[in-house]
């Protein structure tokens, strides 16, 4: 690209290497871009599969049942709220009681008596108190949580591997249908008589009904006539046709 350019009576000009300069400037940026759309592309396909995958019923019970057999080796001393406990303090540095017992409620969580459990969970090394009444996790604390989170995603993704026979499984379209809104004898009425609308177009070749009125009353018509056909209904389909 040539540029001129005039000025106190001197003519300038110079020459730009505009696909040097494109070279120099974009190209860094166009494969950082490249880069970027490939994260979000793979990023779109992670949540469209976890959305797919949240759709199944099954999900839920096989992480109630992982649930289940996670907490019985604790035995009493730490139920499932104590674990609430200790997961909602373990993305904390330090809580108050208090504190808590707002989150929870708030949850809809059970949030009484809170305070007996702190006090509980802390003759069993597993939380702490500073001086100013904060509550924070020790390390043992910290591990009874990663205990429950990690086996919980290793149990998961082991029980979801595992390939079930589908033979009755009800798919995704059928347990999502409406159920209709006809009988079934009004069904089957409707089914013969698209059959008998249609079997002229079917013997002619056709799949589809023309959308062509007028071939459609050619194709009719001849059709009555080699088949000798005597049904004032066809009759008045001509017509109704034929007067629109």
């Amino acid at each position: 690209m040539k540029i001129k350019s005039q000025g106190n009576g001197i003519n300038v000009s110079a020459y730009i290497n505009t696909d040097e300069l494109e070279r120099t400037l974009l190209a860094p940026y166009k494969e950082r871009v490249k880069v970027l759309e490939a994260q979000v592309k793979k990023r779109d396909y992670y949540i469209k599969n976890m959305h797919f995958q949240l759709k199944k019923r099954r999900w839920i019970i096989y992480l109630g049942y992982i649930s289940s057999r996670l907490m019985k080796p604790f035995g009493k001393k730490i139920n499932m709220k104590r674990m609430m406990i200790l997961s909602y303090m373990y993305e904390r540095n330090f809580t108050s009681v208090l504190k808590m017992k707002k989150d929870f409620e708030a949850l809809g969580a059970q949030h009484s008596y809170i305070y007996n459990d702190v006090r509980q969970m802390m003759s069993m090394g597993l939380i702490d108190r500073d001086k100013r009444d904060f509550y924070y996790l020790l390390d043992k604390g910290r591990e009874t949580v990663e205990y429950y989170e990690q086996n919980t995603i290793k149990m998961f993704m082991h029980m979801a591997k595992i390939k079930q026979d589908s033979s009755q499984m009800k798919t995704i379209k059928d347990s999502l249908k409406k159920p209709s809104k006809y009988s079934e004898e009004e069904l089957k009425n409707r089914r013969i008589r698209y059959a008998k609308l249609m079997k002229p177009f079917w013997d002619a070749g056709y799949k589809k009904m023309p959308k062509d009125k007028g071939r459609r009353i050619e194709i009719l018509s001849k059709w009555i006539k080699d088949n000798k056909i005597e049904d004032q209904w066809y009759t008045q389909l001509i017509f109704n046709w034929g007067s629109k």
